[in-house]
């Protein structure tokens, strides 16, 4: 089982990246179009809520 998910988005991961730091102080990195989410070790639900909510706000969609 491994704490790093890897979620793909419409668009431009890098893009993504940029918008959640800069208007959410939310810190992921791009990987294979998408998203890289690290759900362990430093994260808790609160982090997670946070990366959840910001990604509805700014609408990034996920990838079909």
């Amino acid at each position: 089982l491994s704490g790093i998910c890897l979620v793909p988005v419409e668009g431009d991961p890098m893009e993504v990246v940029r918008a959640l730091l800069r208007e959410a102080q939310v810190a992921t990195t791009a990987r294979a179009g998408g998203l890289r989410i690290a759900t362990h070790v430093f994260n808790d639900e609160g982090d997670l809520d946070r990366l959840l909510h910001a990604l509805k706000r700014l609408g990034v969609r996920p990838r079909a």
